[in-house]
């Protein structure tokens, strides 16, 4: 798993704590890379945007690598529609939005692994997700509590799509920049919401934003 964000190298771990598999975790591009031609690990989970190295780099030196050519590489990307989606499945083997849910994760593992069972451990854990205590939690309450004031009303308003998505896309960095799985937990459900065109229900999930800031305080506190 290569990942700049530790929440999200946790949490694929915390996923696997029960099981026959071993987790090597990278932070960048370059770590990856060198931890593949040592381990020759069976599939590799490579972030995107990433320090030093990014995924695409990475990825690009892994597939022209005799040693590593083999090794499927699954890419991982927190823009629901990336720009150059299309280049990227062809350079890669798999490519998944974040956040990436368990079942997603086990879905590639049996497109790629001969060894069904060894995902057995995985389908029998409880399937929700471990909540992580996010870091710097009174400026994340800060700051979500400005987003609430400012930008809430305006979205309630319109619930134009094309707004909430940006909504989201704000939410996910403060997700990733102070490692909150309550935060991400709440864009999963808003994007699964979006894509099934849900509108009965979008309406409801963007008002709950406002929730969350005192329940990230409650939670933690």
């Amino acid at each position: 798993m290569a990942d700049d964000v530790r929440s999200h190298r946790d949490l694929l771990a915390e996923y696997f704590a029960n099981t026959y598999h071993k987790i090597l975790s990278a932070k960048d591009g370059e770590e990856a890379i060198r931890l593949a031609q040592i381990y020759q690990p069976d599939i590799i989970f490579m972030d995107l945007r990433m320090p030093r190295m990014d995924g695409r780099e990475a990825t690009q030196f892994l597939k022209h690598n005799e040693l590593t050519s083999h090794i499927p590489i699954v890419l991982l990307t927190a823009s629901p529609q990336h720009r150059n989606e299309q280049d990227l499945r062809q350079l890669c083997d798999g490519f998944l939005s974040k956040p990436v849910t368990k079942s997603q994760i086990v879905a590639e593992l049996k497109k790629f692994l001969n060894h069904a069972e060894l995902t057995d451990k995985i389908d029998e854990q409880p399937s929700e997700k471990v909540s992580l205590k996010p870091v710097r939690l009174t400026e994340l309450a800060a700051k979500l509590r400005q987003e609430v004031e400012v930008n809430l009303p305006h979205l309630q308003e319109t619930l134009v799509a094309r707004e909430i998505k940006q909504f989201m896309q704000n939410l996910e960095m403060l997700a990733e920049e102070h490692q909150s799985t309550v935060l991400l937990d709440y864009v999963e459900t808003l994007k699964q919401q979006l894509q099934d065109f849900d509108w009965d229900n979008i309406p409801k999930t963007v008002a709950k934003f406002a929730e969350i800031p005192e329940q990230l305080i409650r939670d933690n506190g």
